[in-house]
């Protein structure tokens, strides 16, 4: 709800696994004038119960009062990931008591928005993990025509330099290719987006952004231009 003070537009709540420092750093300068963005942090990972954990970090987020919940992950990653992802959404629309959304429904918003139904896919997974995520994008009308799995690891994802993320976009570069895509909230994909859309002329969409724009839109809101 609207807080007159400081955030007359309202809260967005951003939920994020602890690790990852890139998606708060990537929706700032998206975030209107205004707006107040209410980050809390879960624990993600091996050995977790992550619907426990989100269940119960949602609801504390509720107590700033947000108009709607961004949850910063990338679910369409793993086989069987959209249905993840969407359970993960219907999980924090519950705790939290108001709408829900993730990266990866943004990601197929800003698709869909665009009318885009080929792209060329990057990560920073492994190689091997690209097979499932083109097939959850091939379940939803999205032809994958060629990915890349850039291998990050874990704990240097945030830490990828710029020009590696640049080449990775290049180097999945295909004339059938619509607009690219970059999936994973640790990977800060962004500060080159603008670069690479002009160096290939065509769109490129990354998670953290698409996500929050899809807030944005849901509340009708704009982000700064």
């Amino acid at each position: 709800m609207p807080q007159p003070t400081l955030g007359p537009h309202g809260v967005v709540g951003v939920l994020v696994p602890w690790g990852n420092t890139t998606a708060q750093l990537e929706i700032e300068p998206l975030t209107p004038p205004g707006v107040i963005n209410a980050v809390a942090r879960f624990n993600f990972g091996p050995g977790i119960d992550v619907e426990d954990e989100l269940a119960e970090v949602a609801t504390k987020l509720a107590y700033t009062e947000p108009a709607a919940v961004l949850l910063s992950l990338s679910p369409e990653m793993f086989e069987g990931g959209l249905e993840r992802a969407a359970a993960y959404q219907r999980l924090v629309a519950e705790a939290s008591g108001v709408p829900a959304f993730t990266a990866t429904s943004g990601i197929f918003h800003e698709l869909r928005r665009r009318e885009v139904s080929s792209i060329g896919l990057i990560a920073p997974a492994p190689q091997e993990r690209m097979e499932a995520a083109s097939a959850n994008f091939a379940s939803e009308g999205i032809n994958v025509v060629r990915a890349l799995g850039m291998n990050c690891g874990i704990e240097n994802i945030k830490a990828t330099p710029l020009d590696e993320i640049a080449s990775a976009f290049l180097a999945v570069d295909d004339p059938k290719i619509e607009a690219f895509v970059q999936t994973g909230t640790g990977l800060p994909a962004f500060a080159v987006a603008q670069r690479v859309e002009a160096e290939l002329g065509r769109p490129v969409i990354t998670a953290n952004a698409a996500g929050y724009r899809q807030v944005l839109d849901a509340l009708g809101l704009d982000a700064p231009t």
